[in-house]
Order: C-alpha cells, then structure tokens, then sequence
C-alpha cells in the first residue's frame, strides 16, 4: 500500500509501516511488527477482542459493540485523552522518520 502523505511530502505518517506490522504480528514476530511501528498493536489487539465482545453481546441480547464505541468516542473527546493521544502520534511520527520508512 502506497502513502499519499509519502509520496505527497516525502515523509511517513504516523500509520506507515502499520499493515507489515500487523503482518509480522500476526505471522508471531511480535516484537518486530511492534518495533516497525507501534500503531500495529491496536488493531491486532482488535482482533481477536472484537469477535468475543460480538460473542458475549450475542449471549447477552446486547449490542456491546455500539455501547462500546459510544463510550469510546465519548472518551476521544476529553482533553485527557486527546492531547497523550497526539503526543503518542507525534513520537511514533518521529520514529518512523528515524527507521526510514
């Protein structure tokens, strides 16, 4: 996959490198795929959580899925959440500038 912000400014974005990392991940070089760029843990993280919430929400007659993102994007909006959230994406940013993808 190709990355616009790369080609336009001939620099990587915060998600450059995620999909190999996720793919090393999943391949077990857990560690790699982290250290290619840390953004890959979150959805691999998601795998394997998503399927069980949508299980248990089945078991349950529930829809935790939706309950789950509402809460989660009324969590984004609080100060404490975005600005670590942006100071994450800035450090990741730099990292991958470092390793040079």
């Amino acid at each position: 996959m190709v990355c616009p912000t790369k080609i336009i400014w001939r620099l990587p974005c915060p998600s450059c490198g995620m999909t190999r990392g996720l793919i090393m991940m999943l391949r077990g070089n857990f560690i790699s795929g982290f250290l290619l760029n840390p953004n890959a843990l979150i959805p691999f993280v998601l795998l394997f959580v998503y399927p069980l919430i949508i299980i248990i929400g089945i078991i349950l007659r529930k829809d935790l899925l939706f309950e789950m993102l509402t809460y989660f994007l009324k969590i984004c909006k609080r100060r404490s959440f975005i600005i670590p959230f942006f100071a994450i994406e800035l450090l990741i940013w730099i990292h991958n500038m470092v390793i040079g993808l």
